[in-house]
């Protein structure tokens, strides 16, 4: 779960946060340039969403590697999963901004800095006092349903702060996000009867509603445009500069630590890098050639990173 990702990073210090900002400036700037190059009659608008989904990172891919390899608690294990919360919570304050200048229609300095002042308090006073208001509320709480506080609570609070960062004008994955990052299992240790952990617990509705979240994203594609040659180009240049943004992020790891492997494990945009184009998509500032594009780069760092992760590992192994 993200929790652990937080331990991680708070054990890891400056490198796992300096991973994360090269791992998200980089291919912000990257992307951007490769936008407004490939893309030069389109809108800024355009750019910048195009610019935010290269910054996402899915992490998910990465650490089931690492746990099949019995590599978690490598240096490179624990610098990746610092660094991709640091990177996520970065590119959700880009995001935040990117929807705030695309909503407002241009760049107003007011509205952009009300945006991002507004993203790091939110995000501030949840990761600072989020723990805390989950212990003083959660014995209410298990007083109402103490067999499945530990499905409904997480739900319940998952979906509290989605609304209340949607009522500040925030996209509702940062309240989402948020919410995972504050919640632990040992929370519930004294409030909980059942021994399972709040993974377990709450993957029968993984299991039903993320194969409903890939076909909605599914759904958004127009088939036709894999034939265009435009879409092709496009996918093809996205997939480049999505890799090579993430690579450079493994420099700042030190040379104590194998900087290709945490490169590589910063690769996968997965289901974070759909949700931003979607969003971009709802906006009306991603046409179908483009959000088909950034479908192909998704699927192809989704896929290749197990493979070159477990080449990586196993040539620094030898």
């Amino acid at each position: 779960g993200l929790e652990s990702s937080v331990k991680e990073m708070l054990g890891v210090g400056p490198k796992a946060t300096k991973v994360a900002v090269v791992g998200v400036v980089c291919p912000f700037i990257l992307g951007l340039a490769a936008s407004i190059w490939l893309l030069p009659d389109s809108e800024s608008g355009v750019y910048l969403f195009l610019a935010a989904t290269f910054c996402a990172t899915s992490v998910g891919i990465t650490a089931r590697v690492f746990k099949d390899l019995n590599k978690l608690q490598t240096n490179e294990a624990r610098i990746i999963l610092g660094a991709a919360v640091v990177d996520d919570i970065l590119a959700l304050i880009i995001l935040a901004i990117v929807v705030g200048i695309v909503t407002t229609g241009g760049v107003k300095l007011f509205e952009l800095g009300r945006i991002l002042l507004f993203s790091i308090i939110f995000l501030g006073v949840i990761i600072k006092y989020g723990e805390k208001f989950i212990r003083w509320v959660l014995p209410y709480v298990s007083v109402l349903d103490r067999n499945n506080s530990k499905l409904l609570f997480p739900l319940a609070l998952a979906f509290l702060l989605a609304w209340i960062a949607n009522l500040i004008e925030l996209a509702t994955i940062v309240g989402a996000f948020a919410a995972g990052l504050i919640l632990d299992d040992d929370q519930f240790s004294m409030h909980e009867d059942t021994k399972t952990t709040m993974e377990e617990t709450i993957r029968p509705l993984e299991t039903i509603f993320a194969p409903i979240f890939f076909v909605l994203m599914g759904m958004q594609v127009n088939l036709g445009t894999f034939l265009e040659r435009e879409t092709l180009w496009l996918s093809l240049a996205f997939i480049v500069v999505a890799i090579l943004g993430k690579i450079v992020a493994g420099i700042p790891a030190g040379k104590e630590s194998d900087r290709m492997t945490v490169g590589l494990g910063m690769l996968p945009r997965g289901e974070v890098g759909l949700i931003f184009a979607s969003i971009g998509k709802g906006l009306g500032v991603v046409t179908d050639s483009i959000f088909s594009a950034v479908v192909i780069m998704v699927i192809v760092t989704t896929l290749i990173t197990p493979p070159l992760l477990k080449w990586s590992l196993g040539r620094n192994t030898a």
